[in-house]
C-alpha cells in the first residue's frame, strides 16, 4: 500500500509541476496567434482606401428595416444554432461528457447482476443503470454552461455591443436556454449509444429501441429541460456567476435529503422526476403515466413563470442596479399573457394533483 501511495504521489507531483510550468494568467477564451500569422500580417502591404473629394455626395444603399415577430423568431433560431455549436465544440463539454462515458463503461460490469445473480441486461435495466451513472454529469453540464451562456458576452467584453442590437430581450435568453436544452438531447443520444454497446458486448441483442427513445427523450428530456430553466433563471436573478453555481449545487444537495426532511409530496419535487415509475415488461409504466404527465404540466406552468421573470430581469447595458424599474418598463401585453397562462396551468394542475393526492 505504501508503495502504491508513493508511486501515485509522485505522479501527482509531476502533474502539478507540469501545470505550474505551463500556467499563464491569460484568459482561457483568448486565441493564441502563431508567430507565422504575425509575420504574415506584418508583411502584408497596407491597403489604401480611396477618399471621396470634399463636397462629393456619398451614396448609401437604402435598407429596409424589419421589426416583426417573424424576424425575431428567425433571429432566435439563428442564435440558438450559434450557441449550440459553441457548447458542443467546447473542450469542457467534451471533457465532462467524456468522463461520464468512461465512468459508464468502467462500471458496466455491474449490469446484468442482481445480488450477484447473473441476469439478462434487458433495456430497462440498462437504462436505469445509465441514467443513474450519468445523472451527475447532466447536472454538471447544466450548472456550468448556464453560467457560461449568461455571462459569456460580459466576460468577453462585448456585452455593450450585443445589448445595443435591436432585438427583444427574450431572443438572447430563449436562444441560450434552447441551446442548453438541445445539448441535453445530444447527451441522451450518447447514453442510448452507450447502452446499445453495453448490451452488444454482453451478448444481448433484444435492444428495444422504442423503449430507449420513449424513456430518454419522452420522459427524461422534459425533466432535464425544466432543470435548464431553473439554472438559467438562477443565473439571471442572482446576477453573479459563481453565486449562481453555489445556489444550484445547494439545490441539488437539498433535493438529495428531501425524503429525510419529510418533503416527499409530489408538489414539492421540482420537475417531477426522470421516470414515471417502475417499468414492467408486461404493461410498461402502466398507471404511473397519468400522474407523471400531470406533474410535468404543473412544472411547465412554473417554468413559464420563471422564464417570464428572467426575461424581465435580463441584464442589458452597464447599469444593473435599476433592474426592477427596467422590468416595469418591459412589461407589456405579452408579459401579461404569459403570467395568466403560467398561473392557470400551474395552479390548475397543482390543484388537480393536490385533490387526487390528499383529498
Amino acid at each position: 500500500m505504501l508503495l502504491n501511495r508513493a508511486v501515485w504521489l509522485g505522479v501527482g507531483f509531476g502533474l502539478l509541476a507540469l501545470c505550474y510550468a505551463r500556467f499563464r494568467f491569460s484568459s482561457f477564451a483568448s486565441e493564441k496567434v502563431s508567430k507565422k500569422s504575425r509575420r504574415v500580417a506584418a508583411a502584408a502591404p497596407a491597403i489604401e482606401v480611396p477618399v471621396a473629394p470634399v463636397g462629393a455626395g456619398l451614396r448609401l444603399p437604402r435598407v429596409t428595416q424589419i421589426f416583426s415577430n417573424a424576424m425575431s423568431i428567425s433571429q432566435w433560431w439563428s442564435l440558438t444554432k450559434l450557441e449550440f455549436r459553441g457548447i458542443v465544440r467546447s473542450r469542457y463539454f467534451a471533457a465532462i461528457a467524456g468522463a461520464g462515458v468512461i465512468l459508464l463503461f468502467a462500471t458496466a460490469s455491474e449490469v446484468g447482476k442482481t445480488f450477484d445473480t447473473p441476469t439478462y441486461p434487458v433495456t430497462n435495466v440498462v437504462l436505469q443503470f445509465a441514467q443513474g451513472t450519468f445523472g451527475l454529469f447532466f447536472l454538471a453540464i447544466i450548472i456550468f454552461y448556464s453560467g457560461e451562456l449568461v455571462w459569456r458576452e460580459r466576460q468577453a467584453g462585448v456585452a455593450q455591443i450585443a445589448d445595443a442590437v435591436p432585438v427583444p430581450s427574450w431572443v438572447p435568453f430563449l436562444s441560450k436556454l434552447a441551446a442548453l436544452i438541445l445539448v441535453q438531447g445530444v447527451l441522451l443520444a450518447v447514453i442510448m449509444v452507450c447502452g446499445l454497446v453495453v448490451q452488444t458486448v454482453k451478448g444481448y441483442h433484444h435492444y428495444e429501441i422504442g423503449l430507449y427513445l420513449e424513456t430518454l427523450f419522452l420522459y427524461q428530456w422534459p425533466t432535464l429541460a425544466l432543470t435548464c430553466v431553473l439554472a438559467m433563471v438562477t443565473q439571471v436573478v442572482v446576477n453573479n456567476k459563481y453565486l449562481g453555481f453555489f445556489v444550484m449545487v445547494a439545490y441539488y444537495v437539498a433535493n438529495l435529503f428531501r425524503g429525510q426532511l419529510g418533503l416527499t409530496h409530489r408538489l414539492l419535487s421540482y420537475g417531477g422526476g426522470n421516470s414515471p415509475g417502475q417499468y414492467s415488461a408486461m404493461n410498461g409504466f402502466g398507471h404511473f403515466l397519468p400522474a407523471f404527465w400531470w406533474s410535468k404540466l404543473l412544472w411547465l406552468g412554473v417554468a413559464l413563470l420563471l422564464g417570464l421573470l428572467a426575461n424581465l430581469l435580463w441584464v442589458r447595458g452597464t447599469d444593473t442596479t435599476g433592474r426592477l424599474a427596467e422590468a416595469r418598463r418591459r412589461w407589456g401585453s405579452g408579459s401579461s399573457a404569459a403570467l395568466v397562462l403560467g398561473l392557470l396551468v400551474s395552479l390548475g394542475a397543482g390543484g388537480f394533483i393536490f385533490y387526487n393526492t390528499n383529498v
